[in-house]
């Protein structure tokens, strides 16, 4: 396919053509193969979680972007940067938590659990719903983010986005009140 052809394609995707929805979706497997390329590249930090997760957030952003796909390239030579970007992106996400179990770091000094469980229960109360209630249903309740984006309504992205976004933020709070006590 030359790149005026894929343009076209796109543009008649974006447009909600249901012919080309299919096609596109095809052309847009080359996303799974180009994350897994890079997390070989890189050592595999990222675990299939991970990876998963850097998929659909790359499918997301080439949707939301379509419409300004201008067919200088072919779409898999575009799709490659949107690719590139959110590897890194999770990438930057998966080493913000100190590496150890469950993100808790063995070398850390502890505090007892009790104590430890009121500030995080002390931080999600001051970082407030909807980010709380995420973090609250992915960790107490075990849920998968399938399930919540189900619970809540919200699309699957959006809970994710959300619940990252939530996270950064709780441990600026934690770590905030840390150091001030």
């Amino acid at each position: 396919m030359t790149a005026v052809a894929d343009a076209r394609l796109a543009r008649r995707a974006s447009c909600g053509d249901p012919a080309a929805v299919p096609e596109l979706l095809r052309r847009l497997a080359c996303v799974e193969v180009v994350l897994r390329q890079h997390n070989r590249r890189a050592g595999h930090p990222l675990s299939g979680d991970d990876l998963a997760d850097a998929q659909q957030e790359t499918l997301t952003a080439v949707w939301r972007k379509l419409d300004r796909f201008e067919g200088r390239s072919s779409l898999e030579t575009w799709v490659f940067g949107f690719c590139h970007h959110e590897f890194q992106k999770a990438l930057h996400r998966s080493r913000r938590w100190p590496a150890g179990v469950n993100g808790v770091d063995p070398a850390a000094p502890s505090e007892p659990m009790d104590a430890a469980g009121e500030r995080v229960r002390g931080g999600l109360e001051r970082l407030g719903a909807p980010a709380a209630d995420l973090i609250r249903m992915r960790h107490f309740d075990e849920r998968s983010f399938a399930d919540m984006a189900a619970r809540t309504g919200l699309a699957l992205g959006t809970v994710k986005s959300r619940y990252y976004r939530g996270l950064g933020q709780l441990r600026v709070l934690l770590q905030h009140r840390s150091e001030s006590s």
